[in-house]
C-alpha cells in the first residue's frame, strides 16, 4: 500500500499506513519542538502536527484530546512565533491523520464551553448527541495566531475510518502510525 504523502513548497510530511516502516531510526518527539531537519511524530488516534517557517524551520508535536482542551499548540506554537519574532504568514502548517469527529462523543457541558472560547465550528451536534473535531478544534487555534488558512493543510484520512490504512486505538489497535516531517 502507498504511504500517505503531503508535499508543499516548504514542507513534506510521510505518514506510514500499515506494514510500511520508516527507513530511519528517529526518535519520535511528544510535545512542541522545532529546529530540527527531520521530524517523527508517532500517534494512534492523536494529530501529528508539522509546520515549518518560510522553508527554513522544522516544527512539530503529538497534539492530544488533553492537550487541544489545554490549547497547547495557541500556547507552545504561539510563544514560539513571538520569541523569534516570526510573521504568521510564513508559517505552514500540516495536521495529519486521526480520530475524526464521528468518534469523538463530548458532554454538552463541554461544547458550551468550547464554543465561548470560540471553536463552535469544531462542536458538532447530530442527533442529540455532541461531539468534537479536534482536527478542526486546533485549525481555529492556528487561525487565531493569524496563519491564513491557505497555508493550512488538514489530512483527508480519519484513524478510524480508514482502519486498513492507519492504527486506531479507539478500534483495538496496539501499533502506531508514524509520521515523518523534512523541509
Amino acid at each position: 500500500m502507498n504511504n500517505i504523502d503531503f508535499k508543499s513548497k516548504n514542507l513534506k510530511v510521510t505518514t506510514f499506513v500499515k506494514g510500511n516502516k520508516p527507513d530511519t531510526d528517529i526518535e519520535p518527539i511528544e510535545s512542541l519542538t522545532f529546529g530540527k531537519k527531520m521530524i517523527r511524530v508517532d500517534t494512534q488516534d492523536e494529530i501529528p502536527f508539522f509546520f515549518s517557517y518560510k522553508g527554513e524551520v522544522l516544527g512539530g508535536m503529538r497534539i492530544s484530546y488533553n492537550s487541544s482542551l489545554s490549547e497547547d499548540l495557541l500556547k507552545d506554537l504561539g510563544a514560539i512565533i513571538k520569541e523569534n519574532g516570526w510573521d504568521p504568514k510564513g508559517l505552514t502548517c500540516y495536521i495529519g491523520p486521526s480520530l475524526t469527529f464521528a468518534f469523538l462523543k463530548v458532554e454538552r457541558s463541554l461544547q458550551v464551553e468550547l464554543i465561548e472560547k470560540g471553536y463552535r465550528m469544531a462542536c458538532k451536534r447530530t442527533s442529540g448527541v455532541d461531539y468534537l473535531d479536534l482536527p478542526v478544534m486546533n485549525m481555529l487555534m492556528l487561525r487565531k495566531l493569524g496563519i491564513p488558512m491557505k497555508n493550512i493543510h488538514i489530512s483527508e484520512y480519519g484513524t478510524a475510518d480508514d482502519n486498513s490504512l492507519l492504527n486506531s486505538r479507539a478500534l483495538g489497535d496496539k501499533g502506531y502510525n508514524v509520521s515523518i516531517a523534512t523541509l
